[in-house]
């Protein structure tokens, strides 16, 4: 049994140690191509001359609900003095950030071909989205990891599966596809950019690929039918804002009833219990700690830990440190220091997006949704 558990135990520390390498390996990637552009880049003004639509719409001139994008299309002046139009790489569905005769502050590469884009504080963040989860967790795995055959024997495994993969995936390249791809990373690698020959603009007089030009009929079209969508979006996020808001400050105010009036101990945990769950989306085990304690007057007192995962938080015989309150010990909880905060500030986090949702829905619906008005004047 001892041999099982092992396996087990290593398996799940290992898949903890790859989700925390995925996380921090999708944030640092963003922040490190955020932190590229804004060291490596040149900022330059430009301005939006128009917006390109690929799926359904680039099809057809009529209005189509689902399978849009739109891409807008930048004009600026290059750093030798070019005025060059070009499409940008990122699309979405909505028009937000896209209409023509808007100026936009744009970040050009300083050596040909002139690439451009367009960067926000957002970009910023959604990498520490990814890197703060990734490295918390890949702290938690390298604290709980416990070193035997099986940690060795499945990152092995698990390499030489993803090596065969990448093998058998490359040798499905034709060879002159991987020179070229390779002299396209050795340019970049040494900073004099692409090669001449590879083909990477496209300008908004292409409508011979997978998007097209809309007309300004089409965008006036699609700002009003979007600036009534946002209307209603901006109703659903404050009732969101304002319902987390409510659970935030009950939960706030419940674990600020544990600091003022609980007491501080120690305990040890004597048991882990598992729950099986299944769902629609999967089944698996649960894990929960059982902690005893003995309060103020000397009894002990055994209590499970609100808080599960689907691998063993603590092993038995860890002493942990626990709040209980005098009154009610049997309600104690495990003391996770900042963390004990994690769900009331989770849900401020929640309210305070929900919020900026709602303004950014609202200041769209009026700035548009006046029978497309505002875009008329503008062009």
């Amino acid at each position: 049994m001892d041999f099982v558990f092992d396996g087990v135990s290593a398996f799940h520390s290992f898949g903890f140690l790859l989700m925390s390498a995925v996380f921090t390996l999708i944030g640092g990637g963003i922040i490190g191509y955020y932190l590229y552009w804004m060291f490596k880049a040149k900022t330059v003004k430009g301005h939006i001359s128009g917006v390109m639509v690929s799926g359904k719409g680039h099809k057809s001139k009529k209005q189509s609900d689902n399978g849009e994008s739109y891409y807008p299309v930048y004009s600026f002046r290059a750093p030798n003095g070019e005025m060059i139009e070009q499409v940008s790489s990122a699309g979405n569905n909505s028009l937000f950030g896209k209409i023509p005769g808007e100026s936009v502050i744009l970040k050009v590469l300083p050596y040909p071909p002139y690439r451009a884009k367009k960067f926000s504080l957002g970009f910023l963040v959604l990498g520490l989205v990814f890197l703060a989860p990734g490295l918390y967790i890949g702290s938690l795995a390298i604290k709980d990891l416990e070193f035997n055959f099986f940690t060795l024997l499945i990152p092995l495994g698990f390499a030489g599966i993803i090596a065969f993969k990448i093998s058998k995936f490359i040798s499905n390249i034709p060879l002159e596809e991987r020179k070229k791809g390779m002299k396209f990373l050795k340019a970049q690698m040494s900073g004099k950019g692409m090669p001449e020959d590879y083909k990477f603009k496209i300008t908004s007089s292409d409508n011979s690929g997978p998007k097209r030009l809309l007309d300004n009929d089409e965008i006036k079209m699609r700002l009003k039918s979007q600036a009534k969508a946002q209307r209603i979006v901006g109703y659903i996020t404050i009732l969101i804002a304002i319902g987390t808001c409510v659970g935030a400050y009950f939960a706030g105010e419940h674990m600020q009833k544990y600091m003022n009036e609980g007491v501080s101990i120690k305990g040890e945990v004597v048991d882990i219990e598992s729950r099986y769950d299944s769902s629609s989306e999967g089944s698996g085990y649960t894990y929960y700690a059982v902690v005893e304690f003995a309060d103020h007057e000397g009894h002990p007192v055994r209590f499970r830990d609100s808080v599960g995962a689907s691998t063993p938080m603590h092993k038995r015989g860890d002493i942990v440190d626990v709040i209980y309150l005098p009154d009610n010990p049997q309600k104690a909880i495990i003391d996770r220091g900042i963390m004990n905060w994690a769900l009331s500030g989770g849900l401020w986090a929640v309210s305070v997006f929900m919020l900026y949702l709602t303004f950014s829905s609202f200041r769209w619906t009026n700035k548009y949704g006046e029978r497309g008005m505002r875009y008329k004047k503008r062009v």
